[in-house]
This record gives structure tokens, sequence and C-alpha cells, in this order.
């Protein structure tokens, strides 16, 4: 068993992560353990016997929220099952020794990983192609090896910063006032029609990936870290030393949602809970609080 020298201060880096798994995570990772939880269950993502497949980047959202899930599903009372799945561009492929670290993190963790090589064009399918195009492209190979190995909910790391910002970006550029889902079914046969998109709150979300899916019943998607700032998601991925990795996508420029992060950043400096408060706006405030009251955790964050 390892254990923490008394005197010192919190560890971090991988001996945090050991710390973590042997159920003695350091004060700030269990803050941040507390903060997934609460956004999982005021949605109700994680459901008794699901299986769940991680869409992993190498980016730190992703790769914090797998280590997230890995450390919550030893002390939860209900059983899920985790693995996780990269789609690796051929045009521009990650390094073998990026891929190479991912699977050992993996292996630590106790989750299976999938490498899903293939040409992003060909996936896209007609029409130019771009961020929008790539992520949806993205979605849909990850949706289909889900289904193929009978996993019916796919993880992603969005954050809360990714909701305001989307919210912004539909609001100003589309017309109505519409974040990302917390929890959203995608494919799933509709009463009438031949499928459906459809989430709590019954909006529409513009990225939803064309195409079939191996699951009759859809895809669940969920977001487990929509009540954590982007700042208190990187801070987690540096303190842990995730083998985080940007690739240098030639379409990351594209990204409509990246033009609105500085505007936040820019509100956020007349209120620093604006990303909170654009989510209280969708969602509301969480159950038995009043907006920036200190029962409303929200208000608390971990900056």
């Amino acid at each position: 068993m390892i254990a923490a020298p008394e005197g010192r201060a919190a560890p971090e880096g991988r001996a945090a992560l050991a710390l973590a798994l042997c159920g003695k995570a350091p004060p700030w990772l269990e803050r941040f353990l507390k903060a997934v939880g609460r956004g999982a269950a005021r949605h109700a993502m994680i459901r008794e016997g699901d299986r769940i497949l991680v869409g992993v980047s190498g980016g730190k959202d992703s790769l914090a929220l797998a280590v997230a899930l890995a450390l919550r599903r030893r002390r939860l009372r209900v059983p899920y099952e985790l693995r996780a799945a990269l789609v690796d561009w051929r045009p521009f492929p990650a390094p073998p020794e990026r891929l190479a670290a991912l699977a050992a993190l993996f292996a630590e963790l106790g989750m299976p990983f999938d490498v899903i090589s293939a040409d992003p064009e060909a996936v896209a399918g007609a029409g130019p192609f771009s961020c929008y195009a790539c992520a949806r492209a993205r979605k849909r190979l990850l949706f289909t090896r889900a289904g193929e190995l009978g996993f019916t909910t796919v993880a992603f790391g969005h954050h809360l910063d990714d909701f305001a910002e989307t919210a912004l970006m539909n609001l100003c550029f589309r017309g109505r006032f519409e974040p990302l889902a917390p929890v959203r079914l995608f494919g799933a046969p509709a009463a009438g029609g031949s499928g459906s998109e459809t989430a709590a709150g019954g909006n529409a979300e513009q990225e939803a990936p064309v195409g079939l899916y191996a699951s009759p019943s859809g895809i669940r998607v969920i977001r487990p870290l929509c009540e954590l700032r982007e700042s208190a998601v990187a801070s987690v991925a540096r303190r842990l030393d995730l083998p985080c990795f940007e690739l240098n996508c030639p379409y990351k420029t594209t990204n409509l949602r990246l033009s609105l992060k500085p505007i936040v950043a820019e509100l956020a400096k007349m209120d620093t809970l604006v990303r909170e408060n654009i989510y209280r706006a969708c969602f509301g405030p969480g159950p038995g609080a009043w907006p920036g009251s200190d029962a409303d955790p929200l208000s608390r964050g971990l900056d």
C-alpha cells in the first residue's frame, strides 16, 4: 500500500495517481473527482451496468475524464465498464511514442484501449472538410466502434467552457440559446420515424454525426466534465503529469468555438462566474440552491 509521507505536501504526478488507485487520492484530486461526480449525478449520466467508451484525443480534457471515470468506478456501488478509443487520422497520425504512453496510462487505469486508424475525408463524405466535419467523422467512427463492441454509452471530455462557448455560438450565429447537452441519445429509432436525436430539454445539437450506428438502441453520449472549468481540468492534467499531446491538425483554426473563447474570457473579467451563469441559464442551479448562494456548488468551483 502506497502512503504519503507525514508532514509533506500532497503528492503530485504519477505518484498521486498511484495513491488514488489505492484509494488514497490527495485532496486536490479528491475535489476534482467530487466535481465530476456532482455533474454526472445531477444529469443521471451513469447507470448500473453501463458499458462506456471514452473518446480520447490525447488532449488534457479526455485524459482527465478517463482518469476520473476510472477512479470513481473503484468507489461507486454502481458497477460500469470502461474502455477507451482514439481515432488516429492517417494524414496526420499521432506519434507512436505518444500512443505508447497512452496505452501505458490506460493499462494502469485498467481500461482496454483501441486505436482506430482512418482517413478523415473518406469517413466524412462529400463537401468541404473542416474542424466541424472532422469532429462529425470522428464521432461516427467512435459510435460505430461502440456499437460493434456492445457499448451503448460514449463519454466525451467537454467542460464548462465548452458549454458556455457553444451556447454563445448558437445564440449569436444560429439565433437560438442552445448549449451542448450533458446527456444525449443519438440514432435511436423514434415512433413514426427512422431515427432521432433527443436530450433532456429537447434541444437539437448541430454537431450530431450522420449515419447508421451498429447499436439498434442508439448511442447515449455523456459529458461528465460539464461543471468543471477548463482551467481546473488543465490543472489536474498537469498535476497528474498525464501524457497529453496535441496534433498539428491543419483544420483546428476553422473551429468556430475557438473564436468565442476570448470573448468568454473578457466577460469573465466583469464577472468571474460568467461560465457558471450561462450554464445555470440552460440547466438551472444545483438542487435546493439559489444561483450564487453558498448552497450552489457551481458558485464554488475548483479554481
